[in-house]
């Protein structure tokens, strides 16, 4: 749990003080139907997805990497939560860079990739590619949520090449396991 700048405490959750249809996060207190909470929503979402994920047969490198995903949506999510105070560590600038690197380090293995892939194959990868797609819908969130409230552009950056990280993660996990991808040769017009 983060813990809000301005006390040394995690903060405690109260049965019924959301009943009035407000929400606390970091820095006060909104309306539920606040744009933020989608965003924070989506982003626990995004998390509970990944946390399946780890629940199914996956190599160790795409565990450690599904927990290095977790850990940035941890850091964006205070950062939404705090309206852009929160600075996430690593600095979003720094997690984009990694997640680039990543990116690059991992399409570099897909080298004849064109085309639409049929997603199927074993269940963490499944489970890797719904996170991809509750990834996008979380990135629409926060660009939704930055007319409100000004965001770094990297904070939008970061969501916007999670989701493709996770797509290229979701392959080759697949690929490790044994699976063959199922390329989409005809698209009906």
């Amino acid at each position: 749990m983060h813990k809000d700048k301005k006390t040394t405490t995690p903060h405690r959750f109260t049965p019924g003080r959301g009943d009035d249809g407000t929400t606390d996060l970091l820095v006060g207190r909104v309306e539920k139907t606040n744009d933020l909470i989608a965003v924070l929503g989506a982003l626990d979402e995004v998390n509970a997805m990944l946390g399946l994920a780890l629940s199914f047969d996956l190599d160790e490198t795409s565990r450690r990497e599904i927990i290095a995903v977790q850990q940035y949506i941890y850091q964006l999510s205070a950062h939404v939560a705090a309206r852009g105070a929160y600075e996430t560590h690593p600095p979003l600038t720094a997690m984009l860079a990694m997640i680039d690197a990543d990116i690059a380090r991992t399409q570099a293995q897909f080298v004849e990739d064109a085309g639409f892939i049929q997603y199927d194959g074993r269940s963490g990868p499944a489970a890797l590619q719904v996170a991809r797609a509750m990834c996008r819908r979380a990135e629409l969130a926060l660009w939704h949520a930055s007319h409100q409230t000004p965001f770094e552009p990297a904070a939008l950056h970061v969501l916007n090449r999670m989701s493709l990280w996770l797509f290229y993660m979701a392959r080759l996990a697949n690929i490790k396991l044994g699976q063959h991808e199922h390329k989409v040769t005809d698209i009906v017009s």
